[in-house]
């Protein structure tokens, strides 16, 4: 199994990062990506033709980017490429820079990642038609591009007890005389994971994305970077749970239920 991953800080939401893309819908404008709420995404124009979205930001080590609530064109491939200044533009997280897009895709995330990190001042992403073109529109939700100060692995690996709970948070309503209500609402998933050993480096780091983003700011968390349904977009439940083993060594548990 790959090693677990956060993802927890956006360069995205920074005040001097700058974002643009080649068209917008009406109401879905690029800016709306400045936001981490993932149901208020760009849009691009209904169109045959190819679409890009760009961050511009200060020059840094990056080493993930990420799209939630992403939509591509239907059979086509979404790319991610990166460059410094006005240089030429190279493919992210090495080879050919393309996202892996699967079906279902039940966290609505996908992820690249660049482990030894590229310096970069801008990321561009490209929608690219397939061979016959479809007249669709593309959106992304949450753009999330992360610095080395942002991304994390810890050295141990998860213990075995990591868990993936499905929520369906609908309500239903039902009467002696037989009628039926139901408000269906988006389904959710909740990852845990514990880590039996960690150095104190380690919890510091972790403790240091709880003191940051808390139970209210976004984080990426992957039980498996190589598996899309564990790795999802969301927050920590509640004050992580960590307990003293021997020495430097530290127990660590958390909770982060998926943002809707």
């Amino acid at each position: 199994m790959a090693s677990a991953r956060f993802i927890w800080k956006n360069v995205t939401l920074e005040a001097a990062s700058t974002v643009s893309a080649s068209t917008e819908a009406t109401g879905y404008p690029a800016t709306n990506a400045k936001n981490s709420k993932r149901g208020l995404p760009w849009r691009s124009a209904t169109s045959t033709a190819n679409q890009t979205f760009t961050a511009l930001f200060s020059s840094r080590l990056v080493t993930a980017v990420a799209l939630v609530n992403w939509k591509g064109h239907t059979g086509g491939t979404i790319k991610a490429e990166y460059r410094v200044g006005a240089g030429a533009y190279s493919n992210f997280g090495g080879g050919t820079g393309l996202f892996t897009l699967t079906s279902p895709n039940r966290t609505r995330l996908i992820v690249l990642y660049s482990a030894a990190g590229v310096t970069a001042t801008e990321i561009r992403i490209t929608f690219t038609q397939p061979g016959s073109p479809v007249t669709e529109y593309v959106e992304i939700g949450v753009p999330f591009i992360a610095d080395s100060t942002g991304y994390f692995e810890p050295t141990a690996k998860l213990s075995n007890d990591r868990g993936i709970q499905p929520v369906d948070p609908s309500l239903v309503r039902a009467a002696v005389g037989g009628q039926r209500q139901a408000w269906k609402k988006q389904k959710t998933i909740v990852l845990t994971g514990s880590w039996i050993i960690l150095p104190r480096a380690d919890l510091d780091t972790l403790m240091q994305v709880w003191d940051q983003n808390g139970a209210t700011d976004p984080i990426i968390f992957t039980q498996a970077s190589d598996t899309l349904d564990q790795t999802i977009y969301g927050t920590l439940v509640a004050r992580p749970t960590h307990k003293h083993v021997a020495g430097n060594q530290w127990a660590w548990q958390a909770t982060i239920e998926e943002a809707a």
